[in-house]
């Protein structure tokens, strides 16, 4: 078995059947589709266990709700595939998604990842990868740049796990796992453990090979909609990325500078968020700017905020 398709499923029966048959379309068949289902209350898991009456090469797990990370867990635990690619139940692969990717395996990487286009959930394109973009072997750093800003652009892509070949052994090997005490940026976390913990080489196919949805009813778009306390995860995935950063060996300075970056963008952009929902808590600012202190130092964000009241300042003047 080439490739581990894993799916958490939760709700989506309306969406459920296009995504699984978009997999079973593909031009390459050496693969099982894992679906963990998530505790899901609508027909969702019956949609799956149907599936997998029909084609043998679909596994089917129930389990009582916990999260997207815990699902993908669950799948990981059941995998027997060389590589693994996670997909989101909504979303969809490009016929020959599968081929472009294993046509990149190689004995030199780790990673192989290709492009996607975004759309919204009527079917209208909102974006597509950068046509100008080549086919590229990035280093460790390389392959961690573009998971931060600014560089999230570079190579049309940020921190989604649904978007890339991983290779099982690097993964068992080194216990790799989502983390399932974070509910925002968990793929961009497992990334970069994932990259800092293996060779870190990634091989750049800039061809889209997946089909990503907007859908207003989704975790995502719900969290960007209301606050809620898990929301604040997301500063919590920060600070670890930039610990398993700091910890790694080869990792050029410009990604511990961006990693660190990330850490107090992402504080000013809770901050913002709540004052934009009504919710003012200074006692969780000054925490979250605490642990800004802690982790960064002192002089770091004070050079942060120099430079931001300067960037401010040439926008105004200019």
């Amino acid at each position: 078995m080439t490739v581990s398709i894993i799916v958490p499923v939760y709700n989506v029966a309306d969406y459920l059947r296009r995504g699984i048959e978009s997999v079973l379309s593909q031009s390459f068949q050496d693969f099982e589709l894992i679906l963990v289902d998530d505790g899901s209350t609508d027909d969702s898991g019956v949609i799956c266990d149907e599936y997998a009456a029909r084609d043998r090469r679909i596994r089917v797990a129930h389990k009582g709700n916990g999260g997207v990370s815990s699902a993908r867990n669950v799948g990981l635990d059941l995998a027997v595939g060389e590589w693994v690619f996670f997909m989101d139940p909504d979303d969809e692969l490009f016929p020959d998604g599968l081929a472009t990717l294993v046509g990149g395996i190689s004995e030199d990487v780790d990673i192989v990842m290709g492009g996607y286009e975004e759309y919204r959930i009527d079917g209208t394109l909102l974006r597509t990868i950068d046509p100008s973009l080549k086919k590229a072997f990035l280093d460790k750093s390389k392959s961690l740049r573009p998971l931060f800003a600014p560089y999230s652009s570079d190579f049309g892509y940020v921190g989604h796990a649904w978007l890339r070949l991983y290779r099982m052994r690097v993964i068992r090997e080194n216990g790799i796992r989502f983390d399932e005490s974070i509910a925002i940026r968990e793929g961009t976390l497992f990334n970069v453990a994932y990259i800092c913990l293996s060779r870190g080489t990634t091989f750049s196919i800039p061809k889209p090979i997946y089909r990503y949805y907007h859908r207003e009813t989704s975790a995502v778009w719900s969290l960007s909609k209301r606050f809620n306390s898990s929301f604040l995860t997301s500063f919590d995935a920060n600070v670890k990325m930039l610990r398993l950063i700091k910890r790694t060996k080869s990792v050029d300075s410009e990604v511990v500078k961006a990693a660190k970056f990330e850490v107090i963008d992402r504080y000013k952009k809770i901050r913002r968020k709540m004052y934009g929902m009504g919710v003012e808590d200074e006692s969780l600012f000054r925490s979250l700017k605490q642990r800004c202190l802690k982790e960064l130092g002192a002089p770091f964000v004070m050079r942060y905020y120099a430079v931001s009241r300067f960037e401010q300042w040439k926008k105004r003047v200019s």
